[in-house]
């Protein structure tokens, strides 16, 4: 959404998966993470037809909850003296996900119920290396036939408990997440 003297317009953009920029040191969490995503932001540059400089400000929200939400933490930024880097901090998330009602558009904030809000994670896909170009990827999956969790590793496999998804290590730190609304379950 970008406002400009108290006029609003509106861009509906579809996803695949929610882009999270991880790289503020206040950024600790998923949550947080998403605040910010849809925090007001100052737009500069902007001119009106009679080239006076206007004020714009964009903000991101949310207009609905798909079955499956894909977070994507934003690991790989690039800095002009080193070229492409890793951010290896840990970035907490939780196994049940709130969307709050500040990530939704004023239009739907109202429809949706809390259970529809509501998400549970059920893959989590980490990347092992330090390369934007190369690395390892591994994956811990939820299954529903043993009620538990397994951690994929190429062709090993092996039983995990909960604790062992959340816990992120300096060579396995979480990249994608993807949670299932409660409601769909």
């Amino acid at each position: 959404m970008i406002c400009s003297n108290s006029k609003e317009s509106a861009t509906l953009q579809p996803f695949f998966t929610l882009q999270l920029d991880i790289q503020s040191e206040k950024i600790r969490t998923v949550q947080e993470a998403l605040e910010m995503l849809v925090a007001r932001e100052s737009v500069q540059g902007y001119t009106s037809k009679t080239k006076q400089e206007i004020e714009i400000s964009r903000r991101v929200t949310l207009e609905e909850l798909p079955p499956v939400l894909v977070l994507h933490l934003k690991r790989f930024v690039f800095e002009k003296t080193g070229g492409c880097q890793k951010l290896t901090k840990n970035i907490d998330y939780p196994v049940d996900l709130e969307i709050s009602k500040d990530l939704l558009s004023s239009g739907v904030r109202s429809k949706v119920l809390k259970g529809q809000r509501t998400y549970r994670l059920f893959a989590v896909v980490y990347h092992h290396g330090n390369s934007a170009t190369g690395g390892h990827y591994t994956t811990d999956v939820f299954h529903i036939g043993l009620n538990g969790w397994l951690r994929i590793d190429d062709q090993a496999v092996k039983v995990i408990n909960q604790y062992q998804v959340l816990k992120q290590t300096a060579e396995r730190t979480a990249y994608l997440l993807y949670y299932r609304r409660v409601d769909l379950l």
